[in-house]
């Protein structure tokens, strides 16, 4: 039996650039927050179970085409957690802590404009297709997922593939003509449901069964 799970992530993203000519090098460090969306599938009922920190962090480039417009291209190694909750009628509820480990390549447009001498605000949007390196899932007793642990890094396989849409607004600060500093909120939407198998067997004796 399945479930889909949308994974969706709010990204606040911080990096540096080394600015040459037209060009820039740099870094991201992306803490994130996640969360899934659930689907109910017959006898079953999931309930989200909230909000969950995440991480990404790589490198970036970036090629302007004027001073106000860039586009922004790089690698985003992503480690994504969620959780989520699975009730069956005749036996107590589970929860599932997802922890999905992407490489992507985000693609982004970057418009700016001048809010002060050396601080500039951002408008960005892009796209962002992503593969999947790892999908597991710690699998709990109960709502609360520092309950029992039933299961650890169950093989809990997502879309091989997916991709991100992204937009967002921040700023950007020139530290000095050759170092910038800038801070993105970003909504991150993917486009193709991760599918994943949330189904486990409470057997009464204590044995657990996948």
């Amino acid at each position: 039996m399945k479930n889909v799970m949308l994974a969706l992530a709010a990204i606040l993203m911080f990096g540096t650039y080394t600015v040459s000519a037209q060009n820039a090098f740099g870094a991201k460090v992306t803490p994130m927050l996640s969360w899934a969306k659930v689907k109910n599938n017959g006898t079953l009922t999931y309930t989200g179970g909230g909000v969950v920190p995440s991480i990404g962090f790589g490198p970036s480039f970036k090629h302007y085409f004027g001073e106000n417009f860039n586009v922004d291209a790089g690698i985003l190694f992503t480690w994504q957690t969620s959780r989520f909750t699975q009730n069956i009628l005749t036996v107590p509820s589970f929860t599932y802590e997802p922890r999905l480990r992407y490489v992507q390549i985000p693609i982004m447009f970057e418009a700016g404009f001048t809010i002060a001498d050396n601080l500039k605000g951002l408008i960005d949007f892009g796209v962002a297709p992503a593969v999947e390196l790892e999908s597991v899932a710690n699998v709990y007793l109960g709502e609360d997922h520092k309950a029992t642990t039933l299961v650890q890094d169950y093989d809990f396989k997502g879309s091989a593939v997916n991709v991100y849409l992204s937009a967002g607004a921040g700023v950007n600060y020139d530290l000095t003509n050759e170092l910038a500093l800038s801070a993105i909120v970003l909504y991150n939407n993917g486009v193709i449901d991760s599918w994943f198998s949330a189904e486990i067997q409470l057997i009464y004796n204590g044995t657990t069964t996948v």
